[in-house]
């Protein structure tokens, strides 16, 4: 394990880790995950609100039973000593995360919804006006 603190380069850090752990209580989107996974890296979470969907039920990663110390060191040890078992996921997590959390994909996503409630918007209707401020 190595602590850098932070490092503005730690995107082009993550295709040399062998794997990912998150440890956290809750989350929300965790963005770490997200650029660990399109990197092909193995993740490695423990269950807080979102995990397994966001892993798929732990196909695209490994989901922990629980936050114990325990259970965190046998998924670390599997990870150092068997890491074919979570390479597999991890390149299953790249290509998901490539395609459904990419921020181009994000940005069309929410221009085809924008496009399409302005299609969906009544005549008439009144419309908002956006003022932009320097």
């Amino acid at each position: 394990v190595r602590f850098t603190g932070f490092r503005p380069d730690a995107k082009k850090l993550l295709p040399g880790a062998d794997a990912v752990l998150m440890t956290s209580l809750q989350e929300g989107m965790p963005l770490a995950l997200l650029e660990a996974m399109s990197a092909g890296v193995p993740v490695i979470t423990t269950p807080w609100l979102g995990a397994s969907e966001l892993l798929d039920g732990g196909r695209l990663g490994r989901v922990l039973p629980d936050w114990e110390p325990q259970s965190i060191v046998r998924a670390l040890h599997t990870a150092v000593e068997c890491p074919g078992m979570l390479n597999a996921s991890a390149q299953e997590a790249m290509s998901v995360a490539r395609s459904r959390y990419d921020i181009s994909v994000t940005v069309r996503e929410h221009e085809r919804l924008y496009r399409r409630l302005l299609a969906e918007r009544k005549p008439g209707a009144p419309t908002a006006r956006v003022r932009q401020t320097v």
